[in-house]
């Protein structure tokens, strides 16, 4: 990957990154508690932001809440092949995000048992 590629993949990852942790925030806040604002900021206040970002030099990392949901050396977005561009960065973490908080969603009523020892 060309130096100016990777910059403006980078900067494409930055602004990403930076509006869905706003979008979630801010909207995860509005609608399911009053109280939602106050469990928000005291978890990212604790654990950091739910969507972050690293680089190797080589590659680019997404994670969200420290799953990977993307990198740029194995990219599975879909690719146009008529204007060799993939889909937007945005709608496919937010389709990301969505299939991880479904697999979470199902966990939380999954009985497990374990033996003290």
């Amino acid at each position: 990957m060309s130096d100016t590629v990777r910059d403006s993949l980078i900067d494409e990852v930055d602004d990403t990154i930076s509006y869905l942790n706003d979008e979630i925030y801010y909207n995860g806040s509005d609608e399911k508690s009053k109280d939602g604002h106050k469990v928000l900021s005291k978890w990212i206040e604790k654990n950091g932001n739910f969507l972050t970002y690293s680089s190797d030099g080589d590659s680019i990392h997404i994670k969200f809440l420290g799953f990977q949901l993307w990198n740029s050396n194995d990219d599975d977005r879909k690719l146009n092949e008529e204007t060799d561009e993939y889909e937007a960065l945005t709608p496919y973490l937010v389709k990301k995000i969505k299939e991880l908080a479904s697999v979470v969603s199902f966990l939380k009523d999954i009985k497990i048992y374990y033996r003290e020892e």
